[in-house]
C-alpha cells in the first residue's frame, strides 16, 4: 500500500484538473499556497491600478529571501525575458544537449550562433571548460532539464572561471537532495547570472514569474532593455503570498523529494520499463523496453487519461519524463501501465480518443 499523503495545509495534493493525471509539464502537485490566492484575490480588486504598488515591495521581498541586495535582483516574466536579456549582452550562446530547448528558440529568435556543449551517457559534460572561453554565455540547468541530473560542481565552477558570461538556471533546485545554490557566488564572479523560477518549486506555474541575480552592474545593462512592467499585478501578488509562506516553502520541495522516491521505484518495477533514472529534479525518466515505444506508450497513456512527456522533443529519444504528482497520480499511472501496455491492444476506437490527444 502507498503511505498516505499530507492531508493539513499546507501540502495538500493539488486536485487534478478534469479526468487526467497530468504528469507532462512538471507543474507543482501541490495546491498553491493559500496565502499566494488571498494575495491575488486582494490584488484582483486592484486591477485598475498598474503595478508599481507592488513591484517594489515584491522586489525587496525576494532580494531579502535570496539574501542579495536589492541592486542585485531583477524581476522578470519567466525563463524566456530572462534568457532574452541575457542575450541582449552576447552575440553567442553554448547550450547542453540534450538541454532545455527553450535557450535554444530564444537563440534562433535573437539571431545568436549557439554552440553545443554535448552530455555522455551518465548526461555529463564532455566538453573541458577551457573549450568554453571563445566567447558567448553559457547556459546551464542546474540540476539539468530534461535529464535532472547535477553536473559535476568543479566543472560548473571553473566554467564560471573562464567563460564570457554564465547563466545558471536554477528552476529545479530546491528539489536537488542537497540543495545548494550558486546565488552566493554572484558577489564573487561578475560574469555570474542565477535565474529563480517561482514555477516550479514555489508552485506558481500559472504566473509567469523570475528574478534574475546578478552583480549591480549586469542588472543595471539588463533592466535597461527590460520592457516596461513586465511582471504583472497578480504574478507580484502571488509571489509575495507564497514568499511570505514559509511552511509552503518547505513542505512542497519536500513532498517532492518523497515521491520522486516513490515513483523511481514503482517505475523500475515496472516491466515496460527496461530503465528508470531517478533525478534531482521534479521529474522521473524511464525507458520503455521496446526501442520505438516512447511515442506509442504515450499516446496510449494519453488514452487512458495519463499525461506524460515523450523526451525525444527535449533530445532525449527513447525516454519518457514522468513529472511527480501525487500518490493518486501514481496509482492511476501504474493502473494505465498494467491495464494495457504497448503492443498488447487494439487501437481504441475515435469516439474514445481524445480530442487533444497527440
Amino acid at each position: 500500500m502507498l503511505p498516505s499523503t499530507a492531508t493539513a495545509w499546507p501540502g495538500s495534493p493539488s486536485s487534478t484538473v478534469g479526468p487526467e493525471a497530468q504528469l507532462h509539464l512538471n507543474e507543482s502537485p501541490l495546491d498553491p499556497s493559500g496565502l499566494a490566492v488571498e494575495h491575488v484575490i486582494r490584488a484582483a480588486r486592484t486591477l485598475n491600478r498598474y503595478p508599481q504598488h507592488l513591484r517594489g515591495r515584491v522586489h525587496r521581498a525576494v532580494a531579502r529571501h535570496l539574501g542579495v541586495p536589492a541592486d542585485s535582483v531583477l524581476l522578470t516574466s519567466g525563463v524566456d525575458e530572462a534568457v532574452d536579456l541575457v542575450f541582449s549582452l552576447v552575440d553567442a550562446a553554448w547550450i547542453t544537449s540534450p538541454g532545455f530547448p527553450g535557450y535554444a528558440d530564444r537563440a534562433a529568435v535573437t539571431g545568436l550562433t549557439t554552440r553545443t556543449i554535448p552530455l555522455d551517457d551518465d548526461w555529463q559534460p564532455t566538453l573541458p571548460p577551457a573549450r568554453l572561453t571563445e566567447g558567448g554565455a553559457v547556459l546551464l540547468a542546474q540540476p539539468s532539464n530534461p535529464t535532472g541530473t547535477l553536473f559535476d560542481r568543479s566543472w560548473t565552477d571553473e566554467v564560471i572561471r573562464r567563460a564570457e558570461l554564465v547563466f545558471l538556471d536554477e528552476t529545479y533546485g530546491h528539489f536537488a537532495d542537497r540543495p545548494r545554490s550558486w546565488v552566493p557566488g554572484v558577489a564573487h564572479a561578475a560574469n555570474l547570472l542565477v535565474f529563480i523560477s517561482f514555477s516550479k518549486a514555489y508552485g506558481l506555474a500559472g504566473v509567469r514569474a523570475g528574478a534574475v541575480v546578478a552583480q549591480p552592474r549586469v542588472i543595471a545593462r539588463l533592466a535597461a532593455v527590460q520592457r516596461y512592467d513586465s511582471v504583472d499585478s497578480i504574478a507580484l501578488a502571488a509571489v509575495e503570498g507564497t514568499l511570505a509562506d514559509t511552511d509552503y516553502l518547505a513542505a512542497l520541495p519536500r513532498y517532492v523529494r518523497r515521491l520522486r522516491r516513490l515513483y523511481t521505484d514503482r517505475l523500475t518495477a515496472c516491466p515496460v520499463f527496461a530503465e528508470v533514472r531517478g533525478t534531482q529534479a521534479n521529474f522521473v525518466l524511464a525507458r520503455p523496453v521496446a526501442a520505438d515505444g516512447a511515442a506509442e506508450l504515450v499516446a496510449r497513456l494519453a488514452l487512458r487519461g495519463v499525461r506524460v512527456c515523450d523526451a525525444a522533443a527535449l533530445g532525449l529519444p527513447g525516454w519518457i519524463r514522468v513529472s511527480v504528482g501525487t500518490e493518486e497520480d501514481l496509482l492511476t499511472l501504474l493502473a494505465a501501465l498494467g491495464d494495457n501496455p504497448p503492443g498488447n491492444a487494439g487501437t481504441p476506437s475515435p469516439s474514445t480518443r481524445p480530442e487533444n490527444a497527440q
